[in-house]
């Protein structure tokens, strides 16, 4: 249950990071030193973002897509015992992301959960801390403290 809620989270943090870096215009692409209230252009938060962790629970793999618009999808998987995936929840939702502070905060404006455990809710805000990308890596706390790690990939869809 803890799991799902910390994916959940994590990929409403990849989404607040897309915001603030959407905030900023078109014009502003050569400019990378800063924006309006402490939001920066930072194109490298934007893009396809995968991440695989195997706890008590299981293995689980989560793929979150953060766009330019402010936007994000997650798609949350959970192995079975063979070896297929189910998808667990797939959630949208908005981001903002503070790059002075470190900070992102994801609101949840659509979930689809296919198990009974599921505690994701419309309206549901997260905030996650510590918020560090590259071009190639993205990582943060989370709102329980547990940290994450996403690599960027080229995938879409999981399954």
């Amino acid at each position: 249950m803890k799991k799902y809620y910390w994916n959940l989270a994590t990929l409403l943090m990849v989404a607040v990071l897309s915001v603030g870096f959407v905030s900023c215009s078109s014009d502003d692409d050569d400019n990378n030193s800063g924006g309006e209230g402490g939001q920066q252009t930072n194109n490298a938060l934007v893009g396809n973002w995968y991440a695989e962790d195997i706890d008590e629970d299981g293995v689980w793999k989560d793929l979150v897509v953060i766009k330019s618009d402010g936007t994000f999808r997650e798609q949350l998987y959970e192995a079975s015992a063979d070896g297929s995936y189910t998808c667990k929840h797939q959630t949208v939702g908005t981001y903002v992301y503070d790059a002075t502070n470190k900070k992102l905060v994801v609101t949840v404006t659509q979930v689809r959960c296919t198990d009974s455990d599921c505690e994701t809710k419309v309206g549901d805000i997260a905030t996650f801390t510590n918020v560090s990308v590259s071009s190639s890596t993205l990582t943060y706390y989370g709102p329980y403290g547990d940290g994450a790690a996403y690599t960027k990939t080229t995938i879409t869809s999981l399954f």
